[in-house]
């Protein structure tokens, strides 16, 4: 199956599953879902180079999650790796740990994240998604609008950045520190391989200026942590509650807590609340009163662990 101009195509050993309703309703739904979602990028705001197999699937997510109720791809599909269980992990491992440029993530599905979380945070915590507002509109529809009707720039690198400052703008939330955690506003100068190689220049000085155009919208920021809000977690935001501590056991690298409750990930720091940060999960792929990862190195005696409450206050697990 592809997307091509105006309209998407199916080969034939696809049809058993597209005509046959159960199955394009549940199970299949992701592959038209994807096309559809091609159809629908709006160059090169929101598909600059490197995000070709990227934006695209924020359309795949809702169909999948909002749509037709179904598990999302990111956070049950089963990575095989107990310190990155699933694409969250993976992405909070990739680009937030190691502080490392968004644009050079070569997991198409981790560059996602990001953008999926503002779906979350702004559409299904705060009711600005079509399926909410009775005009259908929100904070997507906003942006997809926005890029139409507005200029188009000439690079990737001051595409990626007009996108911090469009979404701050249709969120009417300052989300430089979103998108600095999620690598967009680190320096990179890149050659991204995206159906052709181009290269992808974002210096300190584009940073500074997006930085300012930001700053004077004059929003304040948002108060969750929502660069860790999930598919699991988000009725735990939108319903603001507490930390409920349970138990916790560490065996060598393997961490296991049980009973703790609206935890929105575990996060193992060096030294304290704000020292290095080593990793982040939230040890499940489903909801579970049980959340279990490794730790990616060998266990040092300074690591400690926080249970990250919606609100960012951070709790020390203790073993």
């Amino acid at each position: 199956m592809y997307s091509t101009s105006y309209h998407t195509a199916y080969h034939d050993d696809t049809l058993a599953e597209l005509c046959d309703e159960n199955r394009l309703t549940t199970s299949a739904c992701w592959g038209p879902a994807h096309e559809v979602g091609h159809s629908n990028q709006t160059r090169p705001g929101l598909k600059w180079l490197g995000t070709t197999e990227v934006t695209n699937n924020i359309l795949s997510q809702h169909i999948q999650t909002s749509v037709y109720g179904q598990d999302s791809r990111v956070q049950t599909e089963n990575m095989g790796d107990a310190a990155n269980p699933n694409r969250y992990t993976k992405a909070w491992s990739n680009i937030l740990v190691k502080d490392a440029p968004h644009a050079t993530e070569g997991d198409v599905f981790c560059k996602l994240i990001p953008f999926w979380q503002l779906e979350l945070y702004f559409g299904k915590v705060l009711g600005r998604t079509p399926m909410q507002q009775s005009d259908h509109g929100g904070f997507y529809a906003d942006c997809f609008e926005w890029v139409r009707t507005h200029d188009n720039l000439a690079t990737a690198g001051e595409q990626q950045l007009e996108f911090v400052y469009i979404a701050s703008a249709c969120a009417r939330m300052n989300l430089l520190d979103f998108f600095d955690k999620w690598g967009f506003l680190t320096p990179v100068d890149a050659t991204i391989d995206d159906y052709g190689t181009g290269q992808l220049t974002v210096t300190q000085q584009m940073i500074d200026r997006i930085r300012s155009r930001v700053e004077a919208l004059g929003y304040d920021a948002p108060t969750a942590a929502i660069e860790y809000i999930t598919d699991n977690n988000y009725e735990t935001f939108k319903q603001q509650k507490s930390v409920v501590k349970g138990t916790a056991e560490r065996s060598d690298r393997k961490l296991t807590m049980s009973g703790w409750q609206n935890v929105i990930v575990y996060e193992v720091r060096d030294g304290g609340p704000d020292g290095t940060l080593i990793h982040v999960s939230d040890g499940m792929l489903r909801p579970s009163t049980t959340a279990s990862f490794d730790v990616p190195a060998a266990w040092q005696p300074s690591w400690k662990v926080y249970a990250v409450q919606y609100d960012n206050r951070r709790i020390e697990v203790t073993f």
